[in-house]
């Protein structure tokens, strides 16, 4: 693979230095959106008869801004918290799929899991130099 020129490997680290605080900032924004669709999800379940259709747009909302920040998080150096919201989206996956396994245990699973988010997004990320460490190597 060809080297990036020292002035090219710099401004690109820049750049996605710079992406890499924007990630962080959106942090705070993005737990609201886990949050609020886990709210509209309500709490007990295995008490409910039907889910409207209300519900299944919660699931799908859950799995869309879970699958979002799983990615970015991953991205930006956030193992933890990407590995966290993964098995948020893989969760409303299976209860979307699967409407038997909306039962009171799944929803405290994702209350464990939304404590673990929210501890990991008050963390720094580990990774943030990882792509400027990588390009290092570039020509002078």
């Amino acid at each position: 693979m060809a080297e990036l020129p020292a002035a090219a490997a710099a401004q690109l680290a820049a750049q996605l230095a710079e992406l890499g605080e924007e990630f962080q900032r959106s942090l705070p924004a993005r737990l609201r959106q886990v949050e609020a669709a886990l709210t509209a999800l309500g709490k007990d379940w295995e008490g409910r008869e039907v889910w409207d259709e209300s519900d299944e747009a919660a699931l799908r909302e859950l799995c869309a801004v879970a699958h979002s920040l799983a990615g970015a998080a991953g991205t930006f150096g956030h193992p933890v918290l990407g590995a966290t919201a993964l098995a948020i989206e893989k969760l409303a996956r299976q209860l979307d799929a699967d409407p038997a396994a909306r039962v009171d245990s799944a929803r405290l699973e994702f209350d464990r899991l939304l404590t673990t988010l929210t501890v990991a997004t008050g963390s720094s990320p580990p990774a943030l130099t990882a792509p400027a460490a990588a390009l290092s190597g570039a020509r002078k």
